[in-house]
């Protein structure tokens, strides 16, 4: 009697377990802060704004999922120091933090803002790459525009890159036989164009608002992704195709799409929805 007694009381408290959990006493410790209901996001917010892309159109969204720049254009890159290219009608300009088009759309490509300066170019097209299996934009003309689109280096150099520590890469001459140099930020020549490919290594280098490491872990478990904290407690469901990385807490997901075939440790999500999520700290233990 004693044991069927200890049985049926064992049963009770996993009944109860069992209920708790699927009521309010078992929650996941993350926020939804954007639905995923965008063809694209960008992999973390710069400066406080993120681009996303719905229905083939580009805009940006602030971290609460509004959308603070209409979604209109044909591409857009991330915000540095205040601005952001943007496409339209075939051409590329630039656009400040409250969607202002303040450089015309009149360059067939550009670079974001470094130091002050953004390279723009005039001419040229997508080609591929001689030195690896990706493609680069090549016969154009490059200079480099300020904020206020004042031309600050003539359209004259065939290939440029960001300025660092006051200097930037420029080459004259094509992708084969074309040598490089640096020029400062007035565009005054440090090192002539007599070199082999020179690389710049950024001590900065940055990723959306600042990493923060939240002690999660992203898994995986019968196809589906979802986080654990470093208590080994899962805190977002097993519900994500995909999670990417946390930038400042915060990481686009996609419910939908399929994966792909895995390339240098990069696995492409063809399809589906993304949004972001964020992970919250659980309540403290009484």
């Amino acid at each position: 009697m004693l044991k069927r007694k200890m049985v049926l009381l064992m049963l009770l408290v996993l009944l109860t377990i069992l209920t708790a959990c699927l009521t309010d006493s078992c929650k996941y410790y993350y926020t939804e802060i954007v639905p995923p209901k965008y063809e694209y996001v960008d992999y973390a917010f710069f400066e406080g704004l993120a681009a996303v892309r719905l229905d083939g159109r580009y805009g940006f969204i602030d971290k609460t999922g509004k959308e603070v720049i209409p979604l209109k254009y044909e591409s857009v890159d991330n915000f540095n120091e205040g601005m952001a290219p943007a496409r339209l009608g075939g051409k590329w300009g630039f656009i400040d933090a409250w969607g202002n088009e303040v450089i015309p759309f009149i360059y067939d490509q550009v670079y974001r803002f470094s130091e002050g300066l953004a390279a723009v170019c005039v001419g040229g097209e997508w080609i591929q790459d001689i030195r690896s299996d990706g493609i680069t934009y090549e016969n154009g003309k490059w200079g480099y525009i300020d904020k206020e689109g004042n031309e600050i280096v003539p359209l004259i150099y065939d290939k440029v890159d960001y300025f660092i520590n006051g200097q930037a890469q420029v080459r004259i001459g094509g992708m084969e036989i074309g040598k490089w140099g640096f020029i400062n930020t007035s565009g005054e020549i440090i090192v002539p164009c007599k070199n082999e490919h020179i690389w710049i290594k950024k001590e900065d280098e940055r990723y959306g608002d600042g990493w923060k490491n939240n002690d999660v872990s992203i898994v995986n478990k019968n196809g589906k992704k979802g986080v654990m904290n470093k208590n080994g407690e899962l805190i977002v469901p097993y519900k994500y195709v995909e999670i990417h990385d946390f930038y400042d807490g915060i990481a686009r997901v996609n419910i939908g799409g399929e994966a792909q075939d895995e390339i240098n440790n990069y696995v492409e999500i063809k399809g589906g929805k993304w949004g972001y999520i964020s992970v919250n700290d659980p309540p403290p233990t009484q």
